[in-house]
């Protein structure tokens, strides 16, 4: 129990005072602990993203090392090769690398011709030029599959582009009035103003009908 006297009050007041004190500061160093936890771990994580790009960059590095040293050996041992070898047979080395070299630009302009006809094929069966080229190669390389699925997409377009071309052509229904004229709204599009006037003076409603 509290004394009652000057003396014990202020001693209370005191005790309180210093009880809500240390509250605030504990408050605020628990909150000054949760910042700094919080920049710690986003400062754990910038550092984790700049660590993988360090790798990733280190590791590219490595292999292109490697892909250099891995050329530089091969023309090592190219250049040792042909210099152990007698003329002729260095002759005979050169000979072939040049037949095989022509032969890859044979077989790649072949290609290229071959291609380039399937896909004028393609082009005058109404695919368009993107379809088409996707057709020939896909035909070119022997994928069925992908073939087929082109196909099936070419004529579904144009299934639907031929039913779109027959709405377009087809009449619009016919509009008659009390004296059994009957003018379509085509017809109506087609007629020259002459013949408008000439059908506004003589079937007026019909005429208004139409020209909405």
């Amino acid at each position: 129990m509290a004394e009652l006297n000057a003396t014990g009050t202020v001693t209370e007041t005191q005790e309180e005072q210093t009880t809500e004190l240390t509250q605030e500061e504990t408050t605020t160093e628990g909150t000054s602990k949760q910042e700094e936890t919080t920049e710690t771990n986003q400062e754990s994580q910038k550092k984790s993203v700049e660590d993988m790009l360090s790798e990733l960059m280190a590791e590219n590095a490595r292999l292109k090392r490697e892909k250099d040293k891995a050329s530089q050996d091969a023309a090592k041992y190219k250049r040792e090769s042909m210099a152990n070898k007698s003329e002729a047979e260095q002759k005979a080395i050169e000979k072939a690398e040049e037949d095989a070299r022509i032969k890859e630009e044979l077989a790649e302009l072949r290609k290229e011709s071959a291609l380039n006809k399937l896909e004028k094929s393609f082009v005058s069966l109404g695919y368009s030029e993107d379809m088409a080229k996707q057709a020939a190669e896909a035909q070119y390389d022997g994928n069925t599959d992908l073939l087929f699925q082109i196909q099936k997409k070419f004529f579904a377009e144009k299934e639907r582009a031929i039913k779109a071309e027959l709405m377009r052509k087809m009449p619009g229904p016919s509009i008659s009035n009390e004296d059994g004229i009957s003018v379509t709204k085509e017809q109506f599009n087609a007629m020259t103003y002459r013949e408008r006037l000439e059908l506004s003076q003589k079937y007026p409603r019909t005429y208004e009908q139409l020209r909405k």
